[in-house]
Formats: structure tokens, C-alpha cells, sequence
């Protein structure tokens, strides 16, 4: 967790939130239950490649230097 929570994810709350400490910290509190209950940081290219079809490893890096997935989700229309 220490690695998602730094100065710039709660500058970037804290943003989102119009710089309300109170909704800020809530929204913080949250994100920090899922991420312990869904911990995205194990998921690999294995398990994304096999339940999404149509999602992809872009052959470039975000500003960080991370790999970046490219997931094209398709959309279920019902039919009248």
C-alpha cells in the first residue's frame, strides 16, 4: 500500500473532492478497503489476457515508466 499511498494520490483526492479534508478522507478510506479486498497490484497480463479477448500490451510506457494495457470492452445491447 505504500506504494499507492503518496503525497500525490492525496493531493489528487483532495483535488477531486473541491479540497474537502472530510470527503477527501472518505473517498481515500474506500478506494484504500478495495484495493486491500481486490489488491489490483497481483493482477498479471495472464489474467487480463484471459478474461478480456480484446485488451492488448501497448508497445510504450505511461511518464512513469509503467506498461500500459489497452482494454477494448465490448458493450451488450439489448435487443428489441
Amino acid at each position: 500500500m505504500s506504494g499507492f499511498l503518496t503525497a500525490g494520490t492525496i493531493r489528487r483526492f483532495l483535488r477531486t473532492k473541491n479540497w474537502s479534508t472530510a470527503q477527501a478522507t472518505k473517498a481515500l478510506k474506500e478506494t484504500v478497503k478495495w484495493r486491500r479486498q481486490y489488491q489490483p497490484e497481483k493482477i498479471r497480463w495472464e489474467d487480463i489476457q484471459n478474461e478480456a479477448k480484446r485488451s492488448y500490451l501497448a508497445d510504450y510506457r505511461d511518464r512513469n515508466g509503467r506498461i500500459v494495457c489497452i482494454a477494448k470492452p465490448a458493450t451488450k445491447r439489448n435487443k428489441k
